[in-house]
């Protein structure tokens, strides 16, 4: 007998990712914010799937799954403190091992900024 599948794989994976800049507009890097606290990315990637998830089909959650992935980065990577504004977007990679360039597309979500010492989100216009 064959085995059977719950689900097949897609060939693409998509989540959410920020591009957190500081007050001097200095682009910070995530991936190597993370690297530099020995922080893996995968810890994340689940609350970063659900902003995906509420982008597609339930955008009133949207707000509040950015605001909740942004906060655990925040709380995983002290460095992110100084940023001030970070762009929202949607990355999509290839699953394709034979693949190099696995970046093979990005949607802007918005933005989000600090004032006072609270995020607020805006959205993009799509």
């Amino acid at each position: 007998a064959y085995p059977t599948y719950s689900f097949a794989r897609n060939s693409t994976i998509e989540y959410a990712w920020f591009i957190p800049q500081t007050e001097n507009g200095e682009t910070l890097d995530l991936d190597h914010e993370a690297e530099k606290k020995g922080f893996r990315k995968e810890n994340i990637l689940p609350l970063a799937e659900r902003v995906v998830n509420s982008f597609k089909w339930e955008p009133a959650s949207l707000e509040t799954n950015i605001l909740v992935c942004w906060e655990r980065w925040q709380t995983e990577l002290p460095s992110l403190q100084s940023s001030v504004a970070a762009q929202v977007v949607i990355r999509e990679f290839t699953l394709d091992p034979d693949v190099e360039e696995k970046l093979i597309g990005e949607t802007s979500l918005g933005k989000l900024t600090k004032s006072g010492g609270k995020w607020s989100y805006q959205k993009a216009a799509l």
